[in-house]
């Protein structure tokens, strides 16, 4: 069989600060570099990114292009499922070009689409963003997939991200907590 491993930001960011929102302390960025040159070391094509996953959605945009500089260093790509493909997906796609752009590697937006009917059309504009990318030199491309729906985990797709943060117990001791429960409801 044929396959190529990425490193997943989202695994990185996950072994050395675990499932919390905040920014890494110049340490711990330094501890994610280490990781990233280890896997292209061991083989890997490049850094995958899972932006609207917990915890790699409790980064920002420098954090991960750091990554992406220690990637493209090391002759890697960049692959990215988007932060947002609802009505964030403009953002989305121009931070998926910056990641590309400023980590110096190629980037992808993987499964290019909108999500929700008020996003319906929005595919005009963040093409036209990834061809001007493409004008002035950024080697950005995309994918889609195939079919009509959405295949993700129950959680991210219906639990406000700060429900998300932590393990597996603290999510469903949040759930539990009628207080708690009743505001992920609503949020939801």
């Amino acid at each position: 069989p044929n396959l190529g491993a990425f490193i997943g930001h989202g695994s990185i960011r996950e072994a050395v600060l675990g499932r919390v929102d905040r920014a890494p302390t110049a340490g711990e960025l330094e501890r994610m570099r280490a990781l990233a040159l280890e896997g292209m070391r061991d083989g890997a094509f490049g850094l995958s990114t899972g932006l609207f996953y917990v915890p790699a959605t409790f980064s920002k945009t420098d954090e991960v292009v750091e990554l992406a500089k220690v990637v493209g260093a090391s002759g890697g790509i960049h692959i990215s499922h988007m932060r947002d493909e609802e009505l964030g997906v403009e953002d989305s796609v121009r931070e998926t070009i910056a990641i590309g752009e400023q980590g110096g590697l190629p980037t992808q937006v993987t499964h290019h689409k909108t999500i929700g009917k008020a996003s319906w059309g929005k595919t005009v504009d963040t093409l036209r963003q990834i061809d001007e990318a493409r004008q002035r030199g950024v080697d950005v491309t995309l994918d889609v997939y195939p079919y009509t729906a959405s295949a993700t985990s129950i959680s991210a797709a219906l639990l406000p991200v700060w429900a998300q943060e932590g393990s597996r117990d603290d999510m469903l001791k949040r759930l539990r907590d009628p207080v708690t429960r009743r505001r992920i409801l609503v949020e939801t």
